[in-house]
C-alpha cells in the first residue's frame, strides 16, 4: 500500500521548498489543515503520478492530510 507520506514530517529553513512525489497505484492529494498565520494553504489536487512542490516563506508549523485515506497525514516545520 502507498497510503502514507514518507517522510511523515520534515524541517526546512524559511524560503526552502518541499517536494511531494507520487509513485504508487493510488490517487492522493495534499490538503493543508494548519498553516501559520498569514500563510496560504496551497493544496495539491488528487493525482496518481508526478510531483508537486511548495516554497515555505513563513516560519511556523504546517499540517497536511490526504483526504482520500483516513490517517494519512504529515507536517512541515519551517525555521528562520
Amino acid at each position: 500500500m502507498d497510503n502514507y507520506f514518507d517522510p511523515r514530517s520534515v524541517t526546512v529553513e524559511r524560503g526552502e521548498a518541499v517536494r511531494w512525489t507520487w509513485g504508487g497505484a493510488s490517487r492522493h492529494n495534499v490538503v493543508f489543515t494548519k498553516a501559520t498565520g498569514g500563510a496560504t494553504r496551497k493544496n495539491v489536487k488528487a493525482r496518481r503520478s508526478g510531483n508537486a512542490s511548495r516554497t515555505f516563506s513563513v516560519t511556523g508549523t504546517y499540517r497536511y492530510v490526504c483526504t482520500l485515506y483516513e490517517g494519512m497525514q504529515g507536517g512541515v516545520k519551517v525555521t528562520p
